[in-house]
């Protein structure tokens, strides 16, 4: 084992004791050292450090013990504190959430969910399925998400739900017109997500269930990183979407950044915020990724038209492919990209395809 792998271990065996004696790491707060002081400690790049602190966040994670009560009080991803009674009614915008639920059989309390379901989702299968059929038996009701504030939340209160599941980064604007509690899903990261699993276990009556769950997830994320971590971390660039020549790409401080990183790669992407994920076809040159992931290539972005762009002749990954179809540029499938984009309980099995990517060596092996 190399100079990572023993100082590593050590590190995340004395953040784990740290976490088991303290409870420190029960809640949303993070206490890995920042800004440099693990390559400084441990004689490591920057991008290993990373990888490192997103691994002991995960495995010092300690399910069952997130703070709050329902009903009572719960603290959702944007630091709110959210009052919530007894729920037997909800209405979710949030697919993620909604994948948790069914996963929990807690799906027979969703009264409400996005029409998304109905047109653009495709997997997982069984779910949606079930979905469309609750929704063909008039037993749920599909809402337009993209309707104007006031429009949704006139829609939302006629299904008299007892909390609104939402995601994004800022509280939605039908918020305001609600006198309903609304919980708002934000990760960053593997660990967020599981954190928030165990969230929505609280507030339908599945702690037990959910921190089955996340115990699981978390014991496969520490099955899969030790593969990786002693691995040469390639430059990895996501396209998540090329539309009129703009690229848009993963951003610093998304959950899949960290994914990335937890499969042992470097992500470029952390060039730019995740608020603004997009990159310049310049800088992904320059950059020189060993590895480019499509997340677009569902809707027909190829390898062939991104070998072909002007100035990525030359990137490693693309000649790697045109010496071999089969690495260095991936197209990836809707159903990966769905797992990968979506942080639900499907995140594990997206870093584990994603790290096949990344380092198809290490898995042609296992």
């Amino acid at each position: 084992m190399g100079r990572l792998g023993k100082l590593g271990i050590f590190l995340i065996v004395a953040v784990v004791t740290l976490a088991g004696t303290t409870g420190y790491f029960a809640t949303r707060a993070e206490s890995t050292p920042e800004g440099g002081t693990l390559e400084s400690l441990l004689g490591v790049s920057s991008a290993q450090a990373a990888t490192l602190r997103e691994w002991t966040s995960v495995l010092a994670f300690s399910p069952g013990s997130i703070p709050g009560d329902v009903p009572g009080t719960v603290t959702d991803d944007l630091g709110r504190t959210v009052s919530i009674g007894e729920v037997n009614r909800i209405v979710s915008l949030h697919p993620a959430g909604d994948e948790v639920l069914f996963a929990l059989d807690a799906d027979g309390k969703l009264v409400g969910v996005s029409d998304a379901w109905l047109y653009w989702i495709t997997t997982p299968e069984d779910v949606v399925d079930e979905i469309k059929a609750s929704v063909d038996a008039g037993e749920l009701t599909p809402l337009n998400a993209f309707a104007d504030a006031e429009s949704l939340a006139e829609q939302i209160v006629l299904l008299e739900p007892d909390v609104v599941f939402a995601f994004g980064y800022t509280l939605p604007a039908y918020a305001d017109y609600l006198d309903i509690p609304v919980v708002v899903f934000a990760p960053n990261s593997v660990r967020d997500i599981l954190y928030d699993i165990e969230l929505i276990g609280k507030i339908v009556g599945e702690e037990g269930k959910a921190a089955e769950m996340t115990t699981d997830l978390r014991d496969q994320v520490n099955a899969i990183v030790p593969k990786l971590i002693n691995e040469p971390m390639p430059k990895v660039f996501c396209e998540i979407g090329y539309y009129g020549g703009v690229i848009y790409t993963t951003g610093e401080g998304s959950f899949l950044s960290n994914l990335i990183y937890l499969a042992g790669g470097e992500d470029i992407g952390t060039a730019v915020t995740s608020g603004n994920p997009v990159i310049s076809g310049e800088y992904v040159a320059i950059s020189n990724p060993g590895v480019i992931i499509l997340g677009d290539a569902p809707w027909g972005v190829t390898a062939q038209s991104v070998a072909e762009r002007t100035g990525w002749g030359n990137i490693q990954a693309v000649v790697i492919w045109q010496g071999d179809n089969t690495k260095g540029i991936y197209e990836v499938s809707q159903e990966t990209m769905d797992k990968i984009f979506r942080p639900g309980p499907r995140i594990v099995e997206a870093l584990e395809e994603l790290a096949q990517l990344i380092h198809p060596e290490v898995f042609a092996t296992v």
